[in-house]
């Protein structure tokens, strides 16, 4: 996958008639308005005299811009702009007719009576909260109240609970908001790169198995794994008892999904995985506050993923444009190729039964760490291989185990190669093999 196909490309370019402003906007609206500037997306009308653009960040937005930044985080400006849109409100000028059109024909917008849409007021945070809640396909009365659509915008990590009675809401707003729902964009488009659905979504009520399973999937994909937590009393009825049990869940979830093990490192691995079929492993997503504390943040390890998919890529690339791998070549051959460039790739080993002790295995036991760092431990190398294969369409998984007369855990790969099992341990130099039961003990 291209680097660009890491992202959703957004056309989100702000609208607003800027003009110098006499308070000072917040460094994080700043920085987020800046940083939408550097990606293309959100442009000013001027500049100041050295050249940087103004924002004015202090004012307060419309309905009118509200709309069209609705419009822009959809994608669906070209589209809105092709249209001709039939709607009821007499005080819409030519030029938002086609953003309020769009919004109105799929029922994204409403006007303030049945016949005026009254896009000059002021918006509040609330309401411009429920368009970027629709833009990532969030449906007001369904999953969310406009009322009270900072809950959920809580719940995904747009906001932080300040919204909940916010007195005045500002473009330094607009753009806080807006990145977060560019990033959260951003991920979602990678989910059908790790076997995921391409429309998932949090749900903010979860009713069965399904809801459940499918907030295990999203909080793994966000890298917002706090939010499955075995200590919230939402959550315990789900873990703990009877109908969720761990280990079955974590069964079931990677049978469904099986690209997901060995994709991303395995937090908290030694203590909280769950066991899969032939001892492979899983990464769960709870925290366990009597565990050791990792010396990664939850955000730091996800974004070292983000980078490990980027540099399996340019691997999967490299290999494609030398011709190592190319059409016409079996599953083996092409898992041949890769086991061959990653033994020449100079990955030292890293952590251990000690690192781990420390909190450190974390900085070891993933894709990043082999691909990226160079210095990994045998779960952070089955990642690796494991991340290459899925690039290429084809199933890996990490299986857990010991090498016979050890008394140390092992990880290595489990790969389906034309339709037959392959265990694959590249990092100890061990060929591709269908059965490796004279050195590995699985657990």
């Amino acid at each position: 996958m291209e680097k660009r196909l890491l992202c959703m490309i957004l056309s989100l370019t702000m609208f607003f008639c800027l003009v110098p402003s006499a308070a000072a906007a917040s460094d994080e609206a700043t920085e987020a308005a800046e940083a939408l500037y550097e990606l293309g997306l959100f442009k000013g009308t001027g500049t100041n005299p050295d050249g940087t653009p103004i924002f004015d960040l202090d004012k307060t937005p419309t309905r009118n811009q509200a709309i069209i930044m609705l419009v822009r985080l959809l994608g669906k400006e070209e589209e809105a702009k092709a249209g001709t849109w039939e709607i009821p409100f007499t005080d819409v000028s030519d030029d938002m007719r086609p953003y309020i059109g769009y919004a109105y024909a799929n029922g994204l917008t409403n006007g303030v009576t049945a016949t005026t849409y009254c896009g000059t007021n002021p918006i509040k945070a609330n309401q411009y909260i429920a368009f970027v809640l629709r833009s990532l396909g969030y449906e007001s009365g369904k999953d969310f109240e406009v009322a009270t659509s900072w809950k959920l915008a809580d719940e995904l990590g747009i906001t932080k609970g300040q919204y909940a009675n916010a007195a005045t809401f500002t473009r330094g707003d607009v753009a806080k908001i807006s990145l977060k729902a560019h990033e959260i964009q951003e991920i979602v488009a990678t989910a059908p790169y790790w076997g995921l659905p391409a429309d998932i979504k949090w749900i903010a009520a979860p009713t069965t198995d399904d809801d459940m399973q499918n907030n295990v999937l999203y909080s793994f994909l966000m890298g917002n794994y706090s939010l499955i937590n075995p200590y919230d009393p939402d959550m315990a009825e789900w873990i703990n008892n009877d109908r969720m049990n761990r280990n079955d869940f974590s069964k079931r979830l990677t049978t469904t999904y099986p690209e997901l093990t060995g994709a991303y490192c395995n937090y908290y691995w030694r203590r909280q995985a769950g066991k899969l079929p032939n001892g492979s492993t899983v990464f769960f997503v709870a925290y366990d506050r009597n565990d050791i504390a990792p010396t990664l943040s939850m955000e730091q390890v996800y974004a070292q993923q983000r980078s490990a998919l980027e540099a399996a890529q340019a691997i999967k690339n490299t290999l494609h444009q030398k011709g190592t791998v190319k059409d016409g070549m079996s599953q083996k051959q092409i898992a041949q190729a890769y086991y061959d460039y990653l033994r020449s790739f100079g990955v030292k080993v890293g952590g251990g039964a000690a690192e781990a002790d420390q909190g450190k295995s974390v900085e070891f036991d993933s894709a990043y760490a082999c691909l990226v760092n160079k210095k990994a431990a045998c779960v952070g190398r089955a990642a690796a291989f494991n991340l290459l294969m899925h690039l290429e369409g084809i199933s890996a998984q990490g299986v857990g185990g010991s090498i016979k007369g050890t008394n140390s855990g092992h990880v290595l790969s489990r790969v389906v190669l034309d339709g037959e099992t392959y265990y694959c341990d590249w990092g100890n130099g061990r060929p591709l093999a269908q059965n490796i039961d004279s050195w590995f003990i699985f657990d």
